[in-house]
C-alpha cells in the first residue's frame, strides 16, 4: 500500500448493479440495440407509408420528428414497461440504481443521452455500463 496514492474504492457504487441484481452482460446489451433499432426504424417506416408524407418535406421537419420518434419510443417502453422488444428477447429490464422502477424523468435523461456522438462506444471501457446508464442513474439488469 503506498501512502502517497489516492484513496480508492474497490467499484464505485454508480457503476455496477443494484444489490441482488445480475447486470445484462455485453452482449445482451448489444443485441437489445440491434432488436430495438430495427424496431424503431420498422415502425418509422410503416408510419410514414401510412403516414403519406410528401417528398418535398423540408428535411428539418423529418429530422425533427425523428428525433422525437427515438424519445418517444424509449420514454413510453422503458418508462411504462422498463422493456423494449429487445429487453423482452433478452429478458432484461431497466431499474434504477436502487433496483426499482426509473422515473419518467431518468428515462428522458437516459432518452437524450443516446444522440451523443459516439455513445455506444461507451461500452468498450471497464464497466458494462454506457453513458446513457451513467448519466441517468439507471441499470440494465437481467430478470
Amino acid at each position: 500500500m503506498n501512502p502517497y496514492h489516492a484513496p480508492q474504492a474497490d467499484q464505485d457504487a454508480s457503476q455496477g448493479a443494484p444489490p441482488g441484481a445480475i447486470p445484462a452482460s455485453r452482449v445482451l446489451r448489444f443485441t437489445n440495440l440491434v432488436i430495438d433499432s430495427g424496431c424503431r426504424i420498422m415502425i418509422w417506416l410503416i408510419l410514414g407509408y401510412f403516414g403519406g408524407g410528401e417528398d418535398d418535406e423540408p428535411r428539418v421537419l423529418v429530422v425533427a420528428l425523428s428525433l422525437f420518434w427515438m424519445i418517444g419510443y424509449y420514454l413510453v417502453l422503458e418508462g411504462l414497461f422498463q422493456v423494449t422488444p429487445g429487453k423482452l428477447v433478452t429478458r432484461t429490464r431497466v431499474v434504477d440504481c436502487n433496483g426499482h422502477k426509473p422515473t419518467l424523468f431518468q428515462i428522458f435523461v437516459r432518452s437524450l443521452c443516446r444522440f451523443v456522438p459516439f455513445e455506444p462506444l461507451s461500452f468498450f471501457g471497464r464497466s458494462k455500463s454506457g453513458w446513457h446508464d451513467r448519466w441517468s442513474d439507471t441499470r440494465v439488469v437481467e430478470r
